[in-house]
């Protein structure tokens, strides 16, 4: 009854958890306490992407353009919606990649799949990730590509099994 475009089907809440937040911070402080929440999320956002371009040894010039040209491509869609989440879930998981860490890779999965549909993008650039890094491996003859293919597989399983961890477990 809620749809519109597929009236014949249920609705399906799939960004809960991003209501529920911005529940909490609207109570909290109304309409600031959502302004606020937006602006700390963009500032988060933006640190994570000037800490990784220094860490990788980018000029201050070329990071300060990636950032103002990545600031004006989001600005459109940067407003109190669900998928801020996704911004900041897709920045996590760069982080992650970033390192190398991909143990927690599954639990920001778990959280992202119940705040925004987006994980769904994340999931991809996962996946592409694990298979350049493994094609890399092979190449170069590594002797752990085996094991670090078959470890970034198991991530990106895990990973991609977070959908079921949802209210709506496989109806989802």
């Amino acid at each position: 009854t809620y749809t519109f475009t597929a009236s014949e089907y249920p609705w399906i809440n799939q960004e809960w958890v991003s209501e529920v937040i911005f529940a909490a911070a609207a109570r909290v402080g109304g309409g600031s306490g959502l302004v606020t929440l937006k602006i700390v999320f963009g500032l988060v956002l933006f640190a994570a992407a000037i800490a990784i371009a220094r860490r990788r040894g980018a000029g201050l010039s070329a990071t300060a353009l990636t950032v103002l040209l990545a600031a004006v491509s989001l600005s459109p869609g940067w407003s109190v919606r669900p998928q801020i989440f996704s911004y900041m879930a897709f920045a996590l998981l760069i982080i992650l990649l970033d390192r190398d860490v991909l143990w927690p890779i599954p639990l920001l999965f778990v959280a992202w799949v119940n705040l925004h549909a987006g994980f769904v993008a994340g999931l991809a650039v996962l996946g592409l990730y694990v298979s350049c890094k493994a094609v890399e491996g092979f190449v170069r003859r590594s002797p752990s590509a085996a094991r670090d293919a078959f470890y970034g597989a198991v991530v990106v399983i895990a990973s991609g099994t977070a959908i079921l961890c949802t209210p709506y477990g496989l109806a989802f």
